[in-house]
C-alpha cells in the first residue's frame, strides 16, 4: 500500500464519521493524519518497520494501528465497517459543491437518498421540499451543483445534452 492510498482511507473515515455526526475533533484527527502522511518523505512501511509510526505528527496509537492493518491487509476494518452503513454513493454525494455531511445524512435518513443520481431525481421531483430548511430554491441549487460536479468529472448528467 502506498502512502497516498492510506491517506485516502483516513480521509474516507473522516468523511464517513461526519455522516455519523461525531465529535468534530475526532473527524479532524483523521484529516490531520491524512495530511501528515501526504507530507511524508518516507514510506509508511519503512516507518512501521522502524517502529516509528507514532512519531508522525497527528498519528497516535489508534491511527497507527489502523495504518499497520492497512499495510498488512490492504484495508482497515474500521473503514470497512463505517462504509457498510451507507450506500456506496454517499461518499460521492459529499463531493458535491455546497452539500455538507449533515444535509447528506438528512437526505439519506429521511428520504433514503444514497447517491448523486437519487439526489438529482429527488430534487427534480420536488421531494426534497418535504424536509425542514429545503425549498424549490435549494433544490435548484443542488441540481446546478450536480451538473457542475459532473462537468468537472467529465461525465454527463441528464439535461446536459448539447443544444
Amino acid at each position: 500500500m502506498t502512502n497516498e492510498q492510506i491517506a485516502g482511507m483516513l480521509e474516507e473515515i473522516a468523511e464517513l464519521l461526519q455522516l455519523e455526526d461525531v465529535n468534530v475533533f475526532r473527524v479532524r484527527s483523521y484529516e490531520r493524519a491524512a495530511e501528515a502522511i501526504r507530507g511524508l518523505g518516507e514510506e509508511l512501511a519503512d516507518l512501521r518497520e522502524a517502529g516509528s509510526l507514532e512519531s508522525i505528527p497527528g498519528i497516535g496509537k489508534a491511527i497507527a494501528k489502523k495504518i499497520a492493518e492497512a499495510l498488512d491487509t490492504g484495508d482497515m476494518t474500521f473503514r470497512r465497517n463505517l462504509a457498510a452503513q451507507y450506500p456506496e454513493g454517499m461518499l460521492e454525494m459529499l463531493r458535491l459543491p455546497g452539500l455538507g455531511p449533515k444535509r447528506a445524512a438528512l437526505f439519506y435518513h429521511e428520504l433514503g437518498i444514497g447517491s448523486v443520481e437519487d439526489l438529482r431525481r429527488a430534487a427534480e421531483s420536488g421531494a426534497l421540499r418535504e424536509l425542514k430548511g429545503m425549498g424549490e430554491k435549494s433544490e435548484q441549487k443542488l441540481i446546478k451543483a450536480i451538473d457542475a460536479y459532473r462537468r468537472g468529472r467529465g461525465g454527463a448528467s441528464p439535461g446536459d445534452a448539447p443544444p
